[in-house]
């Protein structure tokens, strides 16, 4: 499957992947990672699931592209952490079976559910 690279500013505007179930798998514990951040009560605990989160997810996308040492100092010095939280969701879900597009069309499709748009009143008349 091709993936949109695009955003971490690699110097390749995508990348073909193979889907393997050891990509699934990796998938899943970046997300369980992901979602394992907001449950800590404790701020330190919180903090350092966010770490290991972020770590896991580097180490993924590292593995999954075969980047080079320099690409992924690029993506931890260039890309907000924002972006690259929406990234690995992006890809994530296409390792997962998601649908095929483009990163922009999945950030458009989040912003899209975060901010609907008003639906016109119908009136009775």
């Amino acid at each position: 499957m091709k993936i949109d690279t695009k955003p971490l500013a690699i110097g390749k505007n995508s990348m073909e992947i193979e889907g393997s179930w050891s990509q699934v798998d990796q998938a899943d514990e970046i997300m369980i990672a992901m979602y394992s951040i907001d449950v800590h009560d404790d701020m330190v605990k919180s903090l350092q699931a966010e770490r290991d989160a972020m770590k896991k997810s580097m180490n993924f996308l590292k593995d999954l592209f075969g980047l080079s040492t320099k690409q992924v100092d690029k993506i931890y010095n260039h890309v907000d952490s924002q972006t690259l939280n929406l990234y690995m969701s992006y890809v994530c879900g296409l390792v997962k079976g998601g649908k095929a597009e483009s990163f922009a069309d999945f950030e458009r499709e989040v912003e899209e559910t975060k901010h609907p748009k008003e639906q016109p009143v119908k009136s009775d008349e």
